[in-house]
């Protein structure tokens, strides 16, 4: 039997322990995380000279197409906002301008903004009420094709300063992209727009003194665009009324009585524009009645429906459809 015994194991040094670890090829991992490095460089670079680029190329864009038009659509704003605040702070005295003709008014053009009172106590305010204006039928009653300023103070944002700033603030190549494609469509679709109300020839404004617009008075102001100058001004009281009319055929079974609706807000709206059309001295159609009835006939003919009352402003068979003025 051998003498030899089995010796614990100690442990090793550290440069013992080095001798036996693998070892890494530092030259080829240093290479590697070189050019690694400069592939990322070379590509954050590229990529902030192609952001830079195209944030330039916006800002051209901008200060060449939008920034004219800005200076010229915030003194129209600021022009007519003066004659709304102006209007809502008093009674309006009447008048018109002997020239005026509301039927000429249609061969040009023309602009058209409807508020409340308490729309009109600022510039923001005012904004605010243009955007939030509803459909009526009062310029449609007067013959009137109007461009509505809802349209051009819903487009304020291309003119606030603080779009530029977006632009010189983005961080993303893809934020930029998506200003530029917003920019591309409005200087398409919202710029002519807004140069076509700037070009209007006169400006009709509708305040109303109270809610809902048949209840409370109804101020009409008009200017002149060009001149700068009043051509009417006048309070109202709407006092519409529809009338129905109806058709009888020989043969056919007579239809069932007609009945006036006092609450249209169409025969309501087309009550304003005849008293404004009247106040022009232009002729307005006028119809009465009396009491005196006679049964409809039984055999189907046709039969007159009068209505009670003294007079009435007329207003259309059906009332006229809601919908923006262009």
């Amino acid at each position: 039997m051998s003498d030899e015994r089995l010796a614990p194991a100690t442990p090793v040094d550290d440069a013992e322990a080095r001798a036996y670890a693998p070892r890494l090829p530092w030259r080829v991992v240093g290479f590697a995380v070189l050019v690694l490095a400069s592939l990322g460089s070379i590509l954050f670079w590229r990529e902030r000279e192609q952001r830079e680029d195209l944030r330039a190329r916006i800002l051209e864009a901008y200060d060449r197409s939008v920034a004219p038009i800005a200076v010229r659509q915030r003194a129209f704003r600021d022009r007519i906002e003066g004659w709304i605040r102006q209007a809502a702070s008093r009674r309006p005295e009447r008048r018109v301008d002997p020239r005026l003709r509301i039927s000429a008014l249609g061969r040009s053009d023309g602009v058209y903004l409807r508020l409340t009172v308490k729309d009109t106590a600022s510039a923001a305010s005012i904004a605010a009420g243009a955007r939030a204006m509803g459909p009526d039928a009062i310029t449609r009653c007067l013959g009137l094709a109007p461009t509505s300023l809802r349209g051009l103070y819903a487009q304020d944002r291309l003119f606030d300063p603080a779009w530029r700033s977006a632009v010189e603030r983005a961080t993303g190549t893809m934020q930029l992209r998506v200003l530029e494609d917003e920019l591309s469509r409005r200087l398409r679709v919202d710029l002519p727009n807004v140069i076509g109300a700037m070009r209007a020839r006169w400006f009709l404004f509708v305040l109303q003194r109270g809610k809902p617009r048949h209840t409370a008075p109804i101020d009409v102001h008009l200017w002149d665009l060009r001149e700068g100058t009043p051509l009417l001004a006048v309070r109202t009281q709407p006092a519409g009324i529809l009338v129905p009319v109806r058709a009888s055929f020989e043969g056919a079974p007579p239809t069932p009585p007609l009945v006036p609706r006092p609450d249209s807000p169409g025969a309501h709206d087309c009550s304003i524009a005849a008293q404004v059309k009247e106040l022009t001295g232009e002729p307005v159609l006028q119809f009465g009645s009396t009491f005196d009835h006679e049964p409809a006939p039984q055999d189907g003919t046709a039969s007159e429906a009068p209505v009670a009352g003294s007079s009435a402003t007329p207003t259309p068979v059906d009332e006229p459809p809601a919908g923006p003025q262009r």
